[in-house]
């Protein structure tokens, strides 16, 4: 997961499990490649723009797009660079629609993506 702050609006996650090549660049050089490439730069310059403080409709947008052109890009990286991978979780979460905050995701059994099954937890930051 990648985020900056603390995640408010929306949780988007990508998880991949893939095989670790010798000749394949470390994962690090590859998020670094990701998030400063063109189209990612610019989106995130656009999300910044419009934000006042008081999110509004169109910058939630620009920012969940942001995060999905990262994910989806980050996926492809991962194919390049080690072959097919062995499994693949992608969802979203938007705050008030799904309701998503501290406590366990699911609050019972396991995300499921074929032969991938996992949770995750969110936990309260100390202030």
């Amino acid at each position: 997961m990648l985020f900056h702050g603390r995640p408010k609006w929306f949780l988007s996650m990508f998880v991949a499990v893939s095989r670790d090549k010798p000749q394949a660049s470390p994962l690090a050089e590859l998020v670094q490649d990701v998030v400063t490439s063109e189209p990612a730069t610019t989106l995130q310059a656009q999300a910044l723009t419009l934000a006042t403080g008081v999110p509004d409709p169109q910058m939630l947008a620009m920012a969940w797009q942001s995060a999905l052109l990262v994910g989806d890009s980050m996926l492809n990286a991962l194919r390049r660079e080690t072959g097919a991978s062995i499994g693949v979780y992608r969802d979203s979460w938007l705050r008030g629609k799904d309701g998503w905050g501290v406590g366990r995701h699911p609050a019972s059994g396991l995300l499921t993506a074929k032969d991938l099954a996992f949770a995750f937890e969110i936990v309260e930051e100390p202030e």
